[in-house]
């Protein structure tokens, strides 16, 4: 058996429905066309809503309106204000991931004076526009406005010190004393225990802050009394007056690679600090002295020399901490120096630093030894000294107790040693028998006195025969005597008769002479020559040739 098919009729949808369906698309369109028209609104949390009134604070930026506040309220938690601020639609675009928001309101401060209008215009808040791609619905406002727009072209540091001075935020950033940037922030950083300042240099001063550049506190004023004597080291007036961070380049250091944005450097007391530290990279040393270490204070140099190569960073028997060392026969006292590369004329670099360590190690096996010396008589301040001591013990690094520092050797001069031989002298010198020694100076001077005194009278008589007539004429009578014999010689001249006759008779005496010598030579020869002729000599023969 077939079965037929069934066949139904296909239900149409109705033409009913073509206009509400054509609304609803219409109205989704006209929805979303609203929603994309519609300004964002963007939320701020804030510390505090000072100044801040829901639909009367306006938003703007560089001093033009593009928006306003809707609503404020308290988060969840109580611990900030969250306001919502609708940003007309043609500014959304300024809303990105780095944009900043603050309230501005009237502010006296060390760079002066802002939001004097505010006074009648009463806060508002700031956007001050971003430049990251990513864009952004939520924020975390600012305390305070910014010294730095975050627009701004240049490079933004950050410097640390140990003590905050006198640097507060908003104060100058100097080059040579121009102003050429300002401190962003200051904080302190617990973790570090150390302050830490976050600076802009702007363009194109930012060039000039390469890798070997310093930075110290420009208002600084420093009176220092060392081994060299006494120095005040102090900026210009007007950085004193003004304050801030000033930075250079250290003597004799040439500019590196420009550096970027996040870079740290140190910042140093005062620009004193730089020309006695001008270095990145040091070695740390600890010595231990047997002599007394009173006047050795924190900052004396360490010369080699009389070069300065370091100084001294601690002095201090924290270095004991955990060790027993009271039972020892000496205690010596521990002290902490650093020595730089490059007061050695190597590079401030890691391998200037290690090649300066090899060489050390080096000569200390040699005998370079650290010893105290006085340094100033009228301040009492010591300095370490480095030199040679042939007649040390050999040294080895890295031997005997870890201090967690190289130990580096010492070599004892014994200035107590002196200072007490100097005394001992005194001592002899006061227990001299000085009124003996006294009476015989006295003895000494008398019996001088009496000599001057027949000295005297020698003298009397000699001047007396000396004024004597006889005395005075004798000088007549020799000139007299004198003439006389010029007139005897005059006689005997060259070509004067009597000179002739006696240069005859001088030549005669003299034939005679040698007639006498010859006659002396023979009977040398031949004693009996005066009684005997000597024999006649035979006629030579000619020989026959052979």
């Amino acid at each position: 058996m077939s079965e037929k098919a069934v066949v139904r009729k296909q239900r149409r949808v109705s033409s009913i429905w073509i206009i509400p369906g054509v609304a609803l698309m219409l109205g989704g369109w006209m929805l979303f066309d609203a929603i994309l028209r519609a300004d964002p609104v963007v939320e701020i949390r804030f510390e505090t809503a000072e100044g801040i009134e829901a639909g009367r604070t306006k938003v703007k930026t560089r001093n033009i309106e593009i928006g306003l506040v809707e609503e404020v309220r308290l988060s969840e938690d109580f611990s900030e204000v969250i306001v919502s601020a609708r940003i007309d639609r043609e500014s959304a675009g300024l809303l990105k991931e780095d944009t900043q928001f603050w309230v501005m309101r009237p502010r006296i401060g060390i760079g002066g004076i802002s939001g004097v209008g505010t006074l009648l215009s009463g806060a508002f808040v700031v956007l001050e526009p971003g430049s990251a791609s990513a864009k952004r619905r939520e924020f975390k406002g600012l305390d305070a406005q910014p010294t730095t727009p975050a627009s701004a072209e240049g490079v933004r540091l950050s410097v640390f010190s140990e003590d905050s001075g006198s640097v507060n935020l908003g104060d100058p950033i100097l080059y040579r004393g121009r102003r050429v940037g300002q401190v962003d922030a200051a904080e302190f950083e617990l973790e570090n225990d150390r302050f830490r300042y976050d600076i802009f240099v702007k363009a194109p001063y930012d060039s000039l802050v390469t890798a070997p550049t310093r930075f110290w506190k420009a208002s600084a004023i420093q009176l220092q009394a060392d081994a060299n004597g006494f120095a005040i080291n102090a900026d210009s007036l007007g950085s004193v007056l003004a304050g801030g961070i000033a930075f250079d380049l250290p003597g004799g250091a040439r500019p590196g690679a420009v550096v970027g944005d996040g870079a740290r450097f140190q910042l140093f007391g005062s620009k004193g600090d730089i020309d006695q530290f001008p270095h990145q990279y040091y070695a740390e040393y600890l010595l231990f002295f047997n002599d007394s270490v009173r006047g050795l204070k924190v900052g004396a140099p360490v010369e080699y020399r009389g070069i300065e190569v370091g100084h001294v960073e601690d002095v201090s028997f924290s270095y004991f901490k955990g060790r027993e060392f009271f039972g020892a026969d000496e205690v010596p006292v521990p002290a902490l120096v650093r020595i730089y590369p490059g007061h050695f004329q190597l590079e401030d670099t890691e391998d200037g630093l290690a090649r300066m360590r090899g060489l050390v190690t080096q000569h200390a096996s040699k005998g370079l030894r650290a010893a105290l010396q006085r340094g100033n008589l009228l301040t009492g301040n010591l300095f370490v000294s480095m030199d040679f001591f042939p007649e040390s013990e050999a040294y080895v690094f890295g031997a005997g107790v870890d201090w967690g520092y190289e130990v580096f050797p010492t070599h004892s001069v014994g200035l107590e040693q002196i200072e007490r031989r100097i005394l001992g002298i005194l001592d002899t010198v006061d227990r001299l028998p000085l009124e003996d020694l006294t009476s015989e100076v006295r003895e000494a001077i008398a019996h001088a006195r009496t000599m001057f005194d027949n000295s005297k009278g020698l003298i009397e008589n000699l001047d007396t025969i000396f004024s004597s007539d006889e005395t005075q004429a004798l000088p007549e009578g020799l000139e007299r005597t004198l003439a006389a014999v010029e007139a005897a010689m005059e006689g005997v001249a060259p070509d004067s008769g009597v000179y002739r006759e006696l240069e005859t008779s001088f030549r005669k005496l003299n034939a005679a002479l040698s007639d006498l010598q010859r006659l002396a030579q023979k009977l040398e020869r031949r004693p009996n020559a005066i009684l005997f002729s000597q024999p006649a000599e035979s006629d030579p023969e000619p020989k026959a040739k052979r």
